[in-house]
């Protein structure tokens, strides 16, 4: 309603266009979180069954490189940061295994 303007009958598209633009932004960092989630979930779930956790971070290494340097900045993006995830999944497995990753785990 704020955009519209009575004299321009096209206003109303542009309000339109700016509403669903916002809402996208804002529904975007629920698909980033989720993936966050995933991937402390993953690192749970790989070291129950008996997995190195740690190659999910060559999994987020070759995602960051396929990307290249035209990669769609994490603000626009529903998922986070090839990078950013690698934080996190380090920091989960720290969580984890707070003495380190023990020995014998299949990668």
């Amino acid at each position: 309603m704020a955009a519209y303007d009575p004299n321009n009958p096209n206003s109303g598209l542009t309000a339109r266009q700016f509403a669903a633009l916002i809402s996208n932004l804002v529904t975007l960092r629920y698909g980033r979180g989720d993936e966050l989630q995933a991937d402390q979930l993953g690192v749970r779930f790989m070291a129950d069954a008996g997995y190195d956790p740690r190659t999910i971070v060559q999994v987020m290494e070759i995602l960051s490189r396929a990307d290249g340097p035209g990669m769609t900045p994490e603000f626009f993006s529903t998922h986070p940061n090839p990078n950013n995830r690698i934080e996190h999944i380090l920091e989960a497995i720290q969580t984890l295994y707070p003495n380190g990753v023990p020995d014998g785990l299949k990668s």
